[in-house]
């Protein structure tokens, strides 16, 4: 054998000793970037499924509370034309006691008919009042949990791009490998 030919191989023989560490690396990297991609691809997937629904949840309770205060807003206006009405008619019977004598017990029930109903209607519109009150809470609530699923949908986009840059750093050192490796063959070779 000539000694050209046994320099080559040893050559060859040394080159693929120190090529398998680089590709084991490479491997056992490879597959690590892979599943930490993966996990944060999961990870994104599930924050922005989970926010889409407590967004849906979120508006339908919001829909649900308007068309309460809705109703609650307009049995107040009615309540409150009702007192006025009622207002209106104390100060009437008061004016007939006034001129009136004979009629005083006839005038004295309906006082106590009115006087009753007004105060069915102050109860009917302070619980009214509470239920609204309630219902602002409710609101406000719903509101900060959406902030909240804000947050988390914005840091686990945060993760996708910094995993995004891992992959993006490691493909350039992949390459980088790549390219050395090839020169160093073409030397080899030459």
């Amino acid at each position: 054998m000539h000694v050209l030919t046994k320099i080559f191989i040893v050559l060859v023989s040394m080159l693929a000793v120190f090529l398998v560490p680089l590709v084991v690396v490479y491997a056992h990297n490879e597959h690590s970037y892979k599943a930490m991609y993966s996990e944060a691809m999961l990870e994104a997937a599930a924050a922005k499924s989970a926010m889409q629904s407590q967004s849906v949840r979120h508006q339908q309770e919001v829909a649900r509370s308007s068309e309460v205060i809705a109703v609650m807003n307009e049995k107040i206006g009615r309540y409150e034309i009702d007192l006025g009405r009622a207002t209106a008619e104390v100060a009437t019977l008061e004016r007939d006691v006034a001129q009136a004598e004979s009629f005083q017990g006839d005038v004295s029930s309906k006082l106590a008919v009115i006087s009753s109903a007004l105060e069915s209607g102050q109860q009917v519109v302070s619980s009214l009042l509470s239920e609204v009150q309630a219902l602002r809470v409710a609101n406000v609530t719903s509101q900060k949990q959406m902030v909240e699923l804000d947050e988390a949908l914005r840091d686990a986009l945060l993760s996708l791009d910094e995993a995004r840059e891992a992959r993006r750093a490691l493909e350039e050192e992949v390459t980088r490998l790549s390219r050395i490796n090839d020169e160093q063959m073409n030397q080899l070779l030459v």
